[in-house]
């Protein structure tokens, strides 16, 4: 989010009902001496990075890190949506391709938001069984009806008949 003179704003939207500020950034004013135009028109996300127009001096890149906010896996698994070029526009709809990292940051959301039990996150953090599942699930669902790949689990986690 751009606020013009007030920088620019980071939100997660995971809750859409209470969304969180996870970052921000606020070069300043242009002068602080008197009122001039300046700030960040707008921001947008684009292959891993922040770009924002800022009025009166140019343009800002900037780069997310990992906080007590957002982890390291959120951010390598929204590296992952990549678009040859942005219209803001246009307002693509987002896809995140199956990946561990997503996974990962599935596991971070709900680790931080105490949506499963402590020892299931670890469990599923240690055997990465629960990321297997969750690829074969995510694989399963882009493609169409009938044409489902079956992929068996590992052998070691094979329930004992």
């Amino acid at each position: 989010q751009g606020w013009y003179q007030g920088g620019i704003s980071v939100f997660d939207w995971t809750n859409p009902s209470k969304p969180i500020e996870i970052a921000y950034f606020d070069r300043g004013p242009v002068d602080s001496t008197k009122l001039v135009s300046g700030g960040s028109w707008s921001v947008y996300w684009y292959n891993g990075y922040l770009v924002s127009s800022e009025i009166a001096r140019g343009l800002d890149v900037y780069e997310l890190v990992p906080s007590g906010l957002l982890s390291r896996s959120e951010i390598e698994a929204a590296r992952t949506v990549r678009f040859e070029y942005l219209n803001a526009q246009e307002q693509p709809h987002l896809v995140w391709p199956a990946s561990f990292s997503l996974v990962r940051a599935y596991l971070d959301q709900l680790d931080r938001d105490k949506g499963l039990a402590a020892e299931r996150i670890a469990s599923a953090r240690e055997r990465r069984i629960f990321a297997f599942c969750f690829l074969v699930f995510f694989d399963m669902g882009s493609k169409p009806s009938g044409q489902h790949r079956r992929v068996p689990p590992p052998t070691s986690d094979r329930p004992s008949s």
